[in-house]
């Protein structure tokens, strides 16, 4: 709208509800447009805090587990290995900044047989873990590799891709935070070529 009135020619800027401004060297206004984006509750920031906190996790381990055991699943359109991880382990995380139920969280997925008679002991600083050697069939191999997850905090894996053999049948592996009394964490299995996976195993010993 073109303003006729000369005593506030020069004026530019927001006033009020009317936003004024040159054209031409002629003073116009016009309405300053309403904002219809709805103010966040509380509820939903801190929603939004909880959900960037599980982000965090699981790009923590996107290199070490994300990456590796995702790289070849043919996702829908719009779907990575990121999302897919927050989404599988929606019920583990709880709503929750942590992962409040970690019998039930998920660090891999595939078709590789996880351990048969898998057992664990503490020994030292050092966890001792046992399983069958004999089983080996269309899903397994024996020269299929051991990895071990360990939590801590319900937040921080710590993700060890060892070199023993599912043929072996046992390995002791080193506890990165040894002065905790308990330790917990998750088993899987990867094939030779580091392409198939098995789905993982809660441990707590």
């Amino acid at each position: 709208m073109r303003v006729k009135n000369n005593n506030i020619n020069g004026l530019t800027g927001i006033v009020g509800k009317l936003c004024f401004y040159e054209v031409k060297g002629q003073l116009v206004c016009r309405g300053v447009p309403l904002s219809n984006k709805a103010k966040a509750s509380a509820a939903q920031i801190a929603y939004r805090k909880v959900f960037a906190s599980q982000v965090g996790i699981a790009q923590s381990v996107k290199s070490t587990l994300l990456h590796r055991v995702w790289r070849y699943t043919d996702f829908p359109l719009g779907v990575n290995s990121q999302n897919h991880f927050l989404k599988i382990n929606k019920g583990a995380f709880g709503r929750t900044d942590r992962i409040k139920y970690p019998q039930l969280f998920i660090v891999s997925e595939g078709e590789l047989n996880p351990a048969l008679n898998f057992e664990i002991r503490r020994d030292g600083n050092t966890e001792v873990m046992q399983w069958d050697p004999a089983d080996q069939n269309s899903q397994s191999s024996p020269d299929d590799r051991l990895n071990v997850v360990f939590l801590y905090n319900e937040k921080e894996l710590k993700v060890i891709k060892t070199d023993v053999f599912r043929s072996a049948g046992i390995a002791r592996i080193a506890i990165p935070v040894p002065d905790l009394t308990q330790q917990e964490g998750y088993v899987f299995w990867s094939s030779f070529d580091d392409k198939r996976f098995s789905p993982s195993v809660y441990w707590k010993g």
